[in-house]
């Protein structure tokens, strides 16, 4: 006998798409399946409601790399000259989260290069998280 989930009851967690605070918990350099090269981040997500775990693959091939640019400019570290994957933890920055294709997780939309420019709305009329008060966040 079967565990007695739904799988159809998936759903977002009620964390609505935005910009949010971050802790990066892991960083590791790995080749994937595709046979493509990587670093795999594991995100601690700080919502009002909860703090939640979001993996993001940035691969390194001349099409996603700009998502690494985004990254080092939101860390802080020089994209030409990248620093080794295990000084990334605990690192913090600001992330914009949207749904996925199906509408069921959220996932990495972008890395926000200036923090101090957070919960202004992006050009896409994405939904944006009510501010979270400073005191809230754990960094």
């Amino acid at each position: 006998m079967g565990m007695q989930y739904n799988p159809k009851d998936v759903s977002g967690g009620g964390i609505s798409p935005g910009d949010y605070p971050f802790r990066v918990s892991s960083a590791i350099e790995e080749k994937y399946g595709t046979g493509n090269r990587g670093l795999t981040l594991v995100l601690e997500v700080f919502t009002p409601s909860k703090a939640i775990d979001i993996t993001e693959r940035i691969v390194y091939v001349p099409k996603a790399l700009f998502k690494m640019k985004q990254l080092a400019k939101c860390l802080g570290f020089d994209f030409d000259n990248p620093p080794d994957a295990k000084t990334l933890p605990d690192n913090k920055g600001v992330v914009t989260l949207r749904k996925d294709r199906q509408g069921k997780w959220l996932e990495v939309e972008a890395f926000i290069e200036n923090p101090a420019a957070v919960f202004k709305p992006s050009s896409a009329g994405s939904k944006v998280a009510a501010p979270v008060a400073e005191e809230e966040v754990p960094f």
